[in-house]
């Protein structure tokens, strides 16, 4: 294969500062071996600087992709640790410079793992069941990217998405089961739900603006195989306003405001799931068999609090999700209701590297419930 029809890849490169602050000079990377084969990205969103990391993306075409030495310079700055995507290299510091590898010598199974330098990002399954991945995008402050940069902070409508895309999965797990109750304990469909949520360091070819979340409903040949294996895939886009209130859904050959449905239906022309923003700013979930749950906004707190849901004015259960993206914690709770009154309270927690979303190996998903 030669190097015009090689599959591109594109790759970040990241120093993590030993403690806050920017450097003296622009930073500045050089290749030392292979500059032909890599094109370093001159754009906001895929080079820069803040209080805690240095950072560059590159792209390649070379047919093997070269693992190449680099150099970079950090004026009056301390490096604590050189990343490759979501790895960690080797490297040296004499006064400004570092120096490191892209990978392993002679191992290029590496690239596998390569992404954009800012993309920290983990996911999530819940634990209780249910076809829908959460793809938990870690916002901090301090890697806001153009218009983000230039806009007031999204708190609420950050806190709300977490809130909304894991009430959405509890959710669908409770319709499944009426579903496969009527369908001999099987779902009609084959296809499941990814959850993405808006990410302020924009780091990709587009900008999550304005701030929204996406359910995707998609099938593959294997479950939970990633894009581009993907054989069919519609995406939504849930805006929101600043007080995290769903305004309207764009996406999958659809436009739809509030009390107009929009219509999930597999490969095969099934209805899957029909999704209504409501007047409240909430959602209407409604299963292929007919059930309605309704996903609202807490009432005097907002939907950055809590999400609740519904069945008719009945509260089924209320979700928070939380994220601490300095520490690296995502923390999940649900109180479950009966006849008004909490019967179960079932909490879920992982800690993630926060300079690359990986999961910490020592620290593996913990959740535990308790019954009333």
């Amino acid at each position: 294969m030669s190097a015009s029809t090689a599959q591109a890849i594109h790759v970040g490169v990241k120093v993590v500062k030993t403690k806050p602050g920017f450097c003296t000079k622009s930073p500045m990377l050089r290749l030392l071996q292979d500059e032909k084969n890599w094109h370093l990205e001159n754009s906001p969103y895929h080079r820069g600087e803040n209080e805690w990391e240095v950072f560059f993306e590159l792209d390649s075409e070379a047919d093997p992709h070269p693992l190449s030495d680099v150099e970079i310079k950090i004026p009056g700055c301390r490096a604590a640790r050189v990343l490759v995507a979501t790895n960690d290299v080797t490297f040296t510091q004499t006064g400004d410079t570092i120096r490191f590898r892209m990978g392993p010598k002679h191992d290029t199974s590496v690239i596998a793992h390569w992404r954009e330098a800012q993309s920290i990002l983990s996911s999530y399954s819940n634990p209780r069941g249910g076809s829908v991945v959460i793809g938990n995008y870690h916002n901090w402050k301090i890697r806001a990217s153009g218009v983000y940069a230039r806009y007031p902070w999204p708190a609420v409508q950050d806190k709300a998405q977490k809130n909304w895309g894991f009430a959405f999965s509890e959710a669908v797990r409770l319709l499944e089961e009426g579903v496969r109750k009527q369908n001999g304990g099987e779902l009609p469909y084959r296809g499941k739900w990814l959850i993405l949520e808006f990410e302020v360091a924009a780091p990709r070819k587009h900008l999550d603006f304005p701030p929204h979340w996406n359910p995707i409903y998609f099938e593959s040949p294997e479950p939970y195989q990633t894009y581009p294996f993907w054989t069919r895939n519609l995406t939504g886009h849930l805006y929101l306003d600043e007080q995290g209130r769903h305004t309207m859904q764009v996406g999958a050959g659809a436009h739809c405001l509030p009390e107009q449905p929009w219509v999930v239906t597999d490969s095969q022309g099934k209805t899957v799931l029909i999704i209504t923003v409501r007047m409240d700013g909430g959602l209407d979930l409604t299963s292929s068999v007919g059930e309605t749950l309704s996903l609202r906004p807490d009432k005097e707190k907002g939907a950055a609090t809590h999400v609740w849901c519904y069945q008719g004015e009945l509260p089924l259960f209320r979700a928070a999700a939380i994220d601490d993206p300095v520490q690296g914690k995502m923390r999940f709770r649900l109180e479950h209701y009966r006849q008004g009154q909490v019967v179960e309270t079932w909490q879920d927690s992982y800690n993630y590297d926060p300079f690359t979303g990986n999961r910490l190996p020592s620290q593996p998903s913990s959740h535990g419930s308790s019954r009333k």
